[in-house]
C-alpha cells in the first residue's frame, strides 16, 4: 500500500465515472481492463486479453477510450505517468467491487506507462505509442 496524500481525494460511488469530462459506455471502450490489486488483467481488445499488465500499444494523436471494472472491491484508480514519473492523468478512486469507469484520452509520445496510485507495483503495465 501506497502512502500519501489522499485525504482530498474523492472515492467512487460504484457508478461509472469519466476522467476528462466524457463518460464512455462499454460499448465504446477500445481497451477494457479489470482491476485487480495483484495486476490489471486484459480484457479486450484480443492482443491484451487474459494478459497481466498488458502493453499497451497506441497511436499517436488518436483518441481513445479505457474501461476498466473494479474487481476485487478494494481502492483502485486508473493512472497515466510520463517517462519521467509526473503523472499525466490521473481519475479518482473507485472501491466497489463491479463498478467501471472509463477514461477518455489522446495518446502522446511522452506517455510510458499506465498504473493505479494505490498499488503501483503490482497494478503497472507499459504504454507503447507509435
Amino acid at each position: 500500500m501506497v502512502e500519501g496524500p489522499f485525504a482530498d481525494w474523492e472515492f467512487g460511488d460504484g457508478e461509472e465515472q469519466a476522467a476528462n469530462g466524457d463518460a464512455g459506455t462499454d460499448a465504446q471502450a477500445d481497451v477494457r481492463l479489470l482491476g485487480d490489486a495483484s495486476a490489471w488483467q486484459g480484457v479486450t481488445p484480443d492482443d491484451v486479453s487474459e494478459t497481466e499488465n498488458p502493453t499497451l500499444t497506441l497511436d499517436a494523436g488518436t483518441e481513445y477510450v479505457l474501461v476498466w471494472e473494479n474487481g476485487d472491491g478494494l481502492q483502485h484508480n486508473f493512472a497515466i505517468e510520463a517517462e519521467s514519473g509526473a503523472d499525466l492523468l490521473a481519475t479518482d478512486l473507485v472501491g466497489e467491487e463491479g463498478a467501471t469507469q472509463s477514461v477518455t484520452f489522446t495518446a502522446t509520445d511522452e506517455m510510458a506507462e499506465y498504473y493505479c496510485q494505490i498499488h503501483p507495483s503490482s497494478m503497472r503495465g507499459e504504454i507503447d505509442v507509435q
